[in-house]
């Protein structure tokens, strides 16, 4: 265990002309967290550096380019030396990019405007063909009302039509699943045929385009085809075209974005800075071990012309975060930065992450085989999403822990033993299984060190189930082990806070353990000693919190019957897998035959929902005993995230 990193505030006085060299420096650096400067009577804020303005415009014109034509971006580039030639040559290039893909979107705009009116022209002369009109004869028809569209079906629609006028003439024909229909009748029985044809669904057709059309149908028909697949060969050249076009430049684009975009912070960090007429004023805070490294690299540079000042620590100062832990706990970091980082002051309980969580999860998952499928899948997700690697590098770790109280529990897929032919198979092949008799069967058992579905010790004259009596005094450890690193965190205040606010509740509980222990029989101790013990412990935690810490008191049996839950869901979940293999699945497999195949797939369902269920349910339970039943006895947080400038973001 141990407290953030120490930092070190610092003052940067630079001459303006020499701000560019030192901004570049300190982005390299990547140590200085910047303190922005709010603008006062004294001191105005810093303007951006030149062409920032220029960096900008190009940036949005390239980054258009990439969301446009999905155009990935790259983490590195090469570095180039950022100067208004630089930024002529850049913007050119992009701007000639852009209007080799505009020229090329254009046109692929204006042949699909012209393959949609080919399309709809095809389709209205392939509705004349179905119904074998042809042009000229449709287009005298027009004089009089026309209906011409699809119909669901035809039965007596002729007679239909007929029996309100004999002068008219109707087309019919099918088209796929669509009959298609075409009507032509005079003008004074329109209303009257629109309702007959309500009755078939009718879906009417626009016919506008083959208006002064002459000639065959189906020479139109042809041509048209022809007209329609040339214009989709020259839209897919052009696209075929962009395509080659971005990828020739995609690579510059992004590399330019990424080059950029990092000359765009460096410009524009200025306005964070405060300024005098002649010189610049940067704040910050740097790793304390960093400090002398910083000044000799600034100095360097500048030729010793630079004044840099450490400063006193304020009260109201907002001291950024850098958590310094080892390799195989900084994933637990992940747990702080979802919840809150420690202040200035506190201990990191990354240390204590790293041992705690693991032990839960893998007490309540407890199974070999669970934590071994747990484990290969976070594995495999860690491959699939490095973005959270951290937490899935935990979740690694909490299954390899499962696996080891698998072991203790002597559990594999909730199996805790096997027949007796199985058995011996396995102790040939070395495996240290033991001989009993289990209703009147002989089976081989897994070795363990506890039975969690069937271990019990006798406690106040109950039966208690041990993983659940395992659960309260793991959850008495955790409890106290707050207490004590509160203790550790409250020593800034007084050696007497510290004392009452802390250690108070300890010697509370050490109070009801010896006023207990009597009664079950452990050692004898005078009561009025516990009592007298109780009774102090109240009175320091009244001096430490007043009334609000008399009303919690109860909460500390509450808290450490919270931790039952560690037994609780276990019990849960190796259940679940004794009735998915012996309710469910057993008697399938004694059947044989095809049954087996069945079996199968109940274990497979059952096991992978319960390990579902074993996943989420430890992870949330586990989550909560430290958020709400630790980390309130003694974690304040409230920690800002260090973040110097330059460190590129993951």
């Amino acid at each position: 265990m141990s407290k953030p990193e120490k930092m070190s505030k610092i003052r940067i006085v630079v001459a303006n002309q020499q701000l560019k060299k030192v901004i570049d420096k300190l982005y390299e650096l990547t140590v200085l967290h910047i303190i922005s400067h709010n603008k006062d009577n004294e001191l105005d804020i810093s303007s951006p550096l030149e062409n920032n303005a220029k960096i900008a415009e190009i940036l949005v014109k390239a980054k258009a380019v990439m969301a446009n034509y999905n155009i990935k971006e790259i983490k590195s580039a090469k570095e180039s030396k950022i100067t208004t030639e630089f930024l002529e040559r850049t913007e050119k290039k992009i701007t000639d990019i852009i209007n080799r893909l505009a020229q090329k979107d254009n046109e692929i705009h204006e042949l699909e405007a012209q393959l949609q009116h080919k399309t709809e022209l095809f389709q209205q002369i392939e509705v004349l063909n179905s119904l074998y009109l042809n042009l000229e004869s449709y287009d005298k028809l027009q004089s009089i009302a026309t209906f011409v569209g699809y119909i669901k079906h035809d039965e007596e629609l002729k007679e239909k039509i007929t029996a309100i006028t004999t002068k008219h003439k109707i087309h019919l024909s099918r088209n796929g699943k669509n009959r298609t229909v075409a009507l032509f009748i005079e003008k004074d029985k329109e209303k009257e045929a629109a309702e007959i044809l309500k009755q078939y669904n009718f879906e009417s057709l626009k016919m506008d385009l083959i208006n002064g059309l002459k000639g065959s149908s189906v020479l139109h028909s042809t041509r048209v085809h022809k007209e329609v697949a040339a214009i989709e060969h020259e839209i897919h050249q052009l696209q075929r075209d962009c395509k080659e076009i971005i990828s020739e430049e995609a690579h510059y684009i992004s590399s330019t974005v990424t080059i950029l975009e990092i000359e765009s912070k460096k410009t524009e960090i200025p306005l964070h800075f405060a300024k005098t007429q002649d010189t610049t004023i940067i704040s910050g805070w740097v790793p304390a071990k960093l400090l002398q490294h910083i000044n000799c690299e600034i100095e360097d540079i500048t030729n010793n012309s630079i004044i840099i000042e450490t400063l006193e620590q304020e009260k109201k100062d907002k001291i950024p975060i850098k958590l310094k832990n080892a390799r195989l706990i900084k994933p637990f970091e992940f747990f702080l930065r979802l919840y809150t980082l420690p202040n200035y002051k506190e201990i990191d309980p990354s240390f204590l992450l790293f041992i705690t969580f693991p032990i839960f999860f893998g007490i309540m998952l407890g199974d070999i085989g669970y934590g071994i499928t747990t484990a290969l899948l976070f594995y495999y997700l860690k491959k699939k999403m490095p973005s959270a690697k951290d937490l899935l590098n935990v979740m690694i770790i909490a299954s390899i822990i499962s696996i080891a109280f698998g072991f203790v529990f002597g559990e594999f897929f909730g199996f805790e033993y096997v027949s007796e032919q199985t058995g011996e198979t396995l102790i040939n092949l070395g495996l240290p299984l033991h001989k009993e008799m289990i209703e009147n069967e002989v089976v081989y058992s897994f070795p363990r060190l506890i039975n969690r579905l069937h271990g019990e010790v006798h406690l106040l004259g109950y039966d208690i189930h041990i993983v659940l009596l395992l659960g309260v005094i793991i959850g008495i450890i955790h409890l106290n082990l707050a207490l004590l690193i509160g203790f550790l965190n409250e020593l800034h205040h007084g050696i007497f806070a510290a004392i009452t606010e802390k250690l108070s509740w300890m010697l509370f509980q050490v109070g009801i353990f010896l006023l207990i222990a009597p009664m079950i029989n452990l050692f004898y101790i005078p009561s009025y000693i516990s009592i007298g013990i109780i009774i102090l412990s109240i009175i320091l935690i009244y001096k430490g919190e007043g009334v609000r810490g008399l009303v919690e008191l109860p909460a500390v049996f509450s808290t450490i019957l919270s931790y039952l839950r560690l037994g609780a869901v276990g019990l849960a979940s190796v259940g679940l897998a004794v009735v998915i293999n012996e309710n469910l699945a057993h008697p399938f497999l004694e059947k044989g035959g095809i049954y087996i195949a069945i079996a199968i797939l109940i274990m497979i369902l059952g096991h992978a929902i319960n390990i579902a269920l074993g996943i989420i349910g430890p992870f949330l339970h586990s989550l909560r005993l430290h958020y709400v039943e630790f980390f309130s006895r003694f974690y304040k947080g409230g920690g800002i995230s260090y973040k110097p400038f330059g460190k590129i973001e993951e």
